[in-house]
């Protein structure tokens, strides 16, 4: 069984991935206009 802690990194490791990949995103829309 995974510790509150273990769960709370992963889920902020998850979150910032999908938030860089959503910013990452963005960016190369606005460079390829």
């Amino acid at each position: 069984m995974p510790t509150p802690s273990t769960i709370a990194f992963y889920g902020a490791c998850v979150a910032g991935g999908i938030g860089a990949g959503m910013l990452l995103e963005v960016w190369i829309n606005n460079k390829i206009k």
